[in-house]
């Protein structure tokens, strides 16, 4: 839609779109609260998502009345300083003119072709000069963009103030984000030539059907051509490497100043106020870790640890071990409840099988009279792993149980 494109452009677009959506997210996030968030895990964190949204929307709004009204207070002493300390005409002047100027010429004792230099710094030159007279213009409405934006902080808070002026500052280095997209498609479009010659060079060309490299009979017409085309574009490649290093390294600096305005804005919206004074004050809210109490079984009057599982109920923490041992270890490793006795005719061996002494079945292929000794270094290895087996069920069981407390 029109509308997700035109929010996608501006900083502050992004940051009106945040903020009007701000009560359909707490609302959602309040009905999935409203009944007993304290003893639920899922919903605890929900809770505290929500209590720390609110209290980043109101500091946000405090500090954006306090910034408004100084801005429309002291308006005209703002518009004094901004003039005074003009960014736009410090980096036309300072960093592009001067700078295009010393590369027009011989920069640090290199050499380039003279031709091609002395165009496109005329080129840069004149697009600076105008941009120069758009930016001129619009100072004029410097009073009306200031007091626009003390109104916008003062309606939707301080991190308006901080979109706004990434806008700005991406308004006024425009030029230099069209001057760095220029220099580089010229520089790379001779590198993607140069290649191609160098092949030419080794009877090679590049086949984009199957997206390899084939080889290739060229005459000598071809060969003596791209020789010439080459030479002509190998000469030319440092003058233009030369501007796009040097756009390059502007555009970082930009860049650099941007990141660093953004992710104060990122701090704006998502600070964890409310989870760092949880910590301080009552830790055991924050969802996290594992918590163990001692109950009584119903059936037993013995002690037994317990651990919190995610969905609120309690398991004994002995009987998911021995669950896991059972499944590790196989029949014997947990005491098994007494069956029931079976009939007669159930309890009759099938052909073929004969009862043993202890009252087991065996047969043929199940008997294990014939089953050598294990020596002695083997079974104290097996034990060890038995053991670290245990060890890991442990842990494994312990990590995966949340922390659950009671109020």
């Amino acid at each position: 839609p029109m509308y997700g494109k035109l929010k996608d452009l501006t900083s502050v677009g992004l940051q009106l779109h945040r903020k009007l959506s701000l009560p359909d997210q707490w609302a959602a996030q309040a009905r999935l609260t409203e009944t007993n968030h304290r003893n639920y895990c899922s919903t605890r964190s929900v809770h505290i998502s929500l209590k720390n949204s609110k209290n980043l929307a109101l500091n946000d709004m405090v500090l954006g009345v306090i910034a408004g009204v100084l801005l429309w207070v002291y308006s005209d002493d703002v518009l004094a300083f901004v003039r005074a300390n003009n960014f736009v005409r410090y980096l036309n002047d300072v960093v592009l003119r001067s700078q295009i100027g010393w590369l027009m010429g011989w920069p640090a004792g290199f050499k380039l072709n003279e031709n091609l230099d002395q165009f496109l710094g005329k080129v840069f030159l004149f697009y600076i000069d105008g941009w120069q007279w758009v930016t001129d213009y619009l100072a004029a409405l410097d009073p009306l963009i200031i007091h626009a934006l003390a109104v916008l902080s003062f309606l939707f808070g301080f991190s308006i103030l901080l979109a706004a002026l990434l806008d700005v500052i991406s308004f006024v280095t425009f030029h230099v984000a069209g001057f760095y997209t220029a220099s580089e498609r010229v520089f790379k479009l001779q590198l993607n030539v140069l290649s191609s010659l160098w092949k030419l060079f080794r009877g090679k060309k590049y086949n984009p059907l199957k997206n390899r490299i084939d080889s290739c009979d060229y005459d000598m017409d071809q060969l003596l051509l791209g020789t010439l085309l080459f030479t002509l574009i190998f000469f030319l490649l440092p003058t233009t490497a030369i501007y796009f290093f040097f756009f390059g390294l502007v555009r970082l600096s930009i860049t650099v100043l941007k990141c660093v305005l953004f992710l104060v804005l990122q701090l704006f919206n998502h600070m964890f106020l409310h989870q760092f004074w949880l910590y301080v004050t009552d830790r055991g809210f924050m969802p996290g870790g594992v918590r163990f109490e001692m109950l009584v079984e119903p059936n037993n009057d013995s002690w037994v640890s317990r651990v919190a599982s995610p969905d609120g109920l309690r398991y004994p923490l002995r009987l998911r071990l021995a669950r896991y041992l059972r499944n590790v270890f196989g029949r014997g490793a947990t005491p098994q409840p007494p069956s029931p006795p079976m009939s007669p005719v159930l309890s009759s061996p099938s052909p073929g099988v004969v009862p043993s002494r202890r009252g087991h079945t065996r047969g043929s292929s199940l008997s294990m009279r014939n089953k050598p000794a294990q020596p002695t270094y083997l079974i104290l290895h097996n034990r060890a792993i038995s053991l670290s087996s245990v060890l890991m069920a442990m842990v494994k069981i312990v990590s995966r149980a949340p922390f659950e407390s009671i109020y």
